[in-house]
């Protein structure tokens, strides 16, 4: 076995490099204070609890045209998750987006997807919180890929999970303990869908891998699952909020919150997934069922439009890195 030490380690390191890293721009790290722009050296120690247990908190969010959209709704968010689960926040949300502004643009690209995380830190390899000396903090800017309708545009294939749902803080925070998360997506792929979502012991839909799922119901409501058991996501409260322009416009009867069952989605007269990478994408087929006709509804695609001109026409809700 060969011993690899600081005289051969970034040699060894190059071995390493990826074709597929050259989606990776630009990371900062707490643990170096600075940013590193070399993927092969974009790294986390092996001791910070997010690695061995999870223990971290992360946002998702995307920079088009060198703004990012709705940046304080993200922080915000990650604020909230931290306060659920007890963490230190490392910087204040000022200081946040002063470094993830600079990591964006050290990074070049002015279309990215860009991810904070907060970790519990470093200091054993055990499952006391308290071994941790103090969080740590790290921006990760990658490539976006393009929205889910830009790349299929007939729309989305949606199933029923196996999986339940997660429970209590674990569901409202956005945290990095994601096997449950992991395992749908794998199990959608294996069923040859889009995406699946879980529903609860109570019967009532609850949420995708990274998505939240909504309807229109024939009494043109926009409906979504109850908060307190799923992520509130930012992608979807903005969706609500652009759906009561449709309500004052006559489109919508209205928008709100409610306990939903499989059968709600399967007579709805549309169904939408709604996420960061997403936007608001339509869903053609629910549990083998087809929505909408089995094409996009035509409400999906007039909000899908709204957040379109809202990311890049919405200067309030706009971060400029450049």
């Amino acid at each position: 076995m060969r011993i690899i030490g600081k005289d051969n380690f970034l040699d060894e390191l190059e071995k390493t490099r990826k074709d597929f890293q050259s989606d990776y721009y630009a990371m900062y790290s707490s643990v170096l204070d600075g940013i590193v722009k070399d993927p092969v050296c974009m790294m986390v120690p092996i001791d910070d609890h997010i690695v061995h247990r999870g223990d971290g908190i992360f946002e998702a969010f995307n920079c088009f045209e060198g703004k990012i959209f709705n940046l304080e709704g993200h922080l915000k968010r990650m604020e909230a998750s931290c306060r659920l689960l007890e963490y230190d926040m490392p910087f204040s949300i000022a200081e946040m987006t002063d470094i993830i502004k600079t990591t964006v643009f050290e990074g070049g690209h002015k279309d990215c997807t860009v991810r904070p995380y907060v970790s519990r830190g470093q200091g054993s390899f055990g499952v006391n919180p308290y071994d941790c000396k103090k969080s740590n903090f790290y921006v990760v800017v990658t490539k976006r890929i393009p929205f889910f309708m830009d790349r299929h545009p007939a729309g989305a294939l949606v199933a029923l999970s196996k999986f339940p749902p997660k429970k209590d803080i674990f569901a409202r925070s956005k945290n990095c303990n994601y096997i449950v998360n992991v395992m749908m997506k794998k199990e959608a792929v294996d069923s040859g869908v889009d995406f699946v979502v879980s529903v609860s012991e109570d019967g009532y839909v609850a949420e995708g891998s990274t998505e939240n799922i909504g309807l229109i119901n024939q009494d043109n409501w926009l409906l979504f699952p109850e908060i307190d058991g799923v992520l509130a996501g930012t992608t979807m409260l903005r969706a609500m909020a652009l759906g009561q322009e449709l309500v004052g416009r006559g489109v919508l009867s209205g928008v709100a919150f409610a306990k939903l069952e499989p059968k709600d989605f399967e007579c709805a007269k549309e169904v939408m997934m709604v996420g960061t990478t997403l936007n608001v994408t339509s869903v053609c087929s629910f549990c083998d069922k087809g929505v909408s006709g089995g094409k996009p509804g035509a409400i999906s695609k007039m909000l899908n439009d709204m957040l379109f001109d809202d990311i890049y026409g919405n200067d309030e809700l706009a971060t400029n890195c450049f």
